[in-house]
């Protein structure tokens, strides 16, 4: 099973997280109410980060999408076009193709 890789500004905020954790965590040793004002405090700036860092990916991931589906229009527009302009030969392509997968299978038998 393949690992799964991580752009590195993710891992960064999860160390990041993580020591704020752990400054959290010595706070509450010192005092109740501190340590209650403290946790509040720095759960507001982790959760602000972490909603901030998806965004920013969700909006890349959205962009990048965007990218994909209209290259996938353009070759689409460029396949019709060429069918239009050369029908002979894509006609025997697509025989071709059709005798090669026919092909395959028989022999897969």
């Amino acid at each position: 099973m393949a690992r799964t890789t991580y752009p590195k500004s993710m891992t960064t905020e999860l160390q990041r997280i993580i020591e704020q954790g752990n400054a959290i965590i010595e706070e509450l040793g010192e005092g109740k109410e501190s340590a209650a004002s403290a946790l509040k405090s720095k759960w507001s700036e982790i959760a602000e980060s972490a909603r901030s860092t998806f965004d920013k990916y969700a909006e890349t991931v959205a962009d990048k999408s965007s990218q994909v589906i209209e290259g996938g229009k353009m070759a689409l527009e460029k396949g019709r076009g060429y069918v239009r302009e050369h029908p002979a030969q894509a006609t025997g392509l697509a025989v071709l193709a059709g005798v090669v997968v026919g092909f395959l299978l028989a022999r897969r038998k």
